[in-house]
């Protein structure tokens, strides 16, 4: 099997893969934005010389003695991935590679002394077998997995008796793509596509766009010519029905379950018998445990392998996974470096003022309890309830009509609203601070929001244009790196920029402005005429201070800051999620 699939591998695309293993991979996508300051520059993210520092340290402790390494496996798996390996090997000079399995062999440790099965053996110095070592063993391992649950769910199949195909996608590992295509092939299952040349797949975004899946087809078909085939992704019949009739050859039914999926390809292939020649596919998170259910003599496929990423990041997981990281990143460090700006000035108008921007608990919490606790809800009620199925939900992933209320129609919203109040949350925290930090700096007084007269600067409530813009800046700044950590998504796109972006700078200043209103109305603000500063909340005069000398300037004692803060955060987030969750369609 080995010399069957090494072929399909052209030498210099293998030899161009391992050498950038080598000398590190170059990040396509980089956000350096938790400064302060983004500066995109491919060029300027390269690990050079990953594995090869400056000195060897460890290739000089070993030195150049010949050794032999044993490769070993100890889980029950499918080899893959023997080229890439050997060529690792073979760039680092000096090594020879002798297998004792060809790649497609199911290795069972289980039935050898201490449960470990020798693999092959590697001859060479000993300095470059072990600077070798690691690249080779990343690649042998993620083919191996790879291939590893291709056959299991190629077992499935064949024990239903399904005679359909199962194919991978193109969420593919960076990096990794051609590895792990080859692998799919050794484990058994079709690749699908390999890149946006192979075959022309038009998804929502692709429809929306367009404006209708007749339309898009259209383009699509004048583009690609006759030669290459047209998949549509369909949320529902009606849509399929669109996309057979615009002719295209393929229709994928997305995230529907077994029972539905097999209702919706039979009344498509007895609707369409006589008129039009097309296959019908399925995906939506399908694996080994759970593809049973679809099998279905009018499926021609199903995209079963989506998991190559092991539930890595999608949009739709981004909050319950490590897409919540870069917003909270962002806020923390952003705000923390802008109170150091003007450092002495504000020192000089506010009594509570920290040198530093200290955070207290409290503070923390105040500014990150509704955060986390939309995280837990989308994790509990979209992403844990889902699980693998809900991979293709991206921000504003739906054309269903309004009054449409199927179960997907409302995970597509909820799932899109959460998103909305996550980032409306923190885009309301960031903006509400970069406004308060920069505009006290403002060189005029500021105007108290509810009676427009000016007030002295560090007044709960007061807003100047310097302030605004902060905020507006502020909130979009969040926008920005909320839609850079998905950058690594199969959602990512450049409209989901403009859209976070947007809703980032509205929540900025809606968020800012909700926050003074409650500062000026409910959170009471006193000047100290002996020393010219605004008070902390709740301050009474002290022993030896004159009451006399602490003036209200506006609002009654009912919040303090945090409050204030945490109340404006959850409204904002409520406002951004519902007005999503409603217009969603549109957007």
């Amino acid at each position: 099997m080995t010399d069957v699939f090494a072929n399909l591998l052209p030498q210099s695309q293998v030899e161009k893969l391992v050498r950038e293993w080598l000398i590190g991979i170059v990040l396509q996508f980089c956000l350096c934005a938790v400064w302060g300051v983004i500066a995109c520059n491919a060029d300027s993210f390269k690990y050079e010389n990953m594995d090869s520092p400056s000195f060897d340290v460890g290739g000089f402790v070993v030195g150049t003695d010949a050794q032999v390494a044993i490769l070993y496996c100890k889980a029950k798996g499918v080899l893959a991935g023997a080229p890439f390996f050997n060529e690792v090997f073979r760039q680092v000079g000096d090594c020879r590679v002798e297998w004792h399995f060809a790649d497609g062999s199911v290795l069972d440790p289980s039935k050898s002394l201490n449960r470990k099965l020798e693999v092959a053996r590697v001859y060479g110095p000993a300095k470059n077998i072990l600077l070798a070592e690691r690249p080779a063993l990343n690649m042998l391992a993620r083919a191996s997995g790879v291939a590893t649950r291709c056959h299991k769910l190629r077992a499935v199949k064949e024990a239903a008796g399904w005679h359909g195909v199962i194919a991978g996608t193109r969420k593919t590992t960076p990096g990794f793509r051609l590895i792990e295509k080859y692998a799919m092939l050794v484990g058994g299952v079709d690749t699908h596509r390999m890149d946006l040349s192979s075959m022309i797949m038009l998804k929502d975004n692709h429809i929306w766009a367009t404006g209708s899946i007749s339309g898009a087809v259209a383009k699509a078909r004048k583009a690609g010519g006759f030669s290459v085939k047209i998949e549509v992704e369909c949320q529902n019949e009606a849509e399929a029905d669109e996309a057979i009739e615009a002719g295209a050859d393929i229709v994928m039914l997305d995230n529907f379950d077994g029972p539905g999926i097999k209702v919706a390809a039979k009344s498509l292939k007895e609707r369409w018998a006589s008129k039009a020649k097309f296959l019908i596919e399925g995906s939506g998170g399908l694996t080994e445990d759970n593809v049973d259910p679809y099998f279905s003599p009018a499926l021609y496929g199903l995209l079963a392998f989506e998991g190559l990423r092991k539930k890595s990041l999608s949009v739709s997981g981004a909050l319950a996974a490590g897409n919540i990281f870069p917003l909270l990143l962002a806020f923390y460090m952003s705000s923390s470096r802008l109170t150091k700006i003007g450092s002495k000035k504000k020192e000089s108008l506010e009594e509570d003022f920290k040198i530093g921007g200290q955070r207290t608990a409290v503070q923390v919490l105040s500014n990150g309890f509704t955060g986390t606790f939309i995280a837990c809800i989308h994790y509990m009620f979209v992403v844990h309830e889902n699980g693998d199925s809900i991979d293709g939900l991206c921000f504003g992933n739906f054309e269903a009509p309004s009054e449409d209320t199927s179960p997907t129609v409302w995970l597509l919203r909820l799932n899109t609203a959460l998103i909305a109040a996550y980032i409306g949350h923190y885009a309301c925290c960031n903006g509400d601070t970069w406004a308060s930090e920069l505009g006290v700096l403002s060189p005029g007084r500021p105007i108290l929001i509810t009676t427009m007269k000016q007030v002295p600067k560090g007044t709960n409530g007061g807003i100047s244009l310097l302030g605004l813009i902060a905020s507006i800046v502020g909130g979009g700044f969040v926008g920005l790196v909320g839609a850079f950590s998905f950058v690594m998504t199969p959602c990512f796109n450049t409209s989901i920029i403009y859209k976070f972006v947007i809703l980032g700078s509205a929540c900025g200043l809606f968020g800012s402005l909700v926050d003074s209103l409650f500062g000026a109305t409910l959170q009471r603000s006193t000047f100290n005429k002996k020393s010219g500063k605004i008070t902390q909340d709740f301050r009474r005069a002290k022993k030896n201070e004159d009451r006399a000398d602490l003036v209200v300037v506006s609002g009654w004692e009912v919040l303090d800051n945090h409050q204030v803060n945490f109340v404006s955060s959850l409204m904002t987030a409520i406002a951004a999620g519902s007005l999503v969750f409603l217009i969603g369609k549109n957007l």
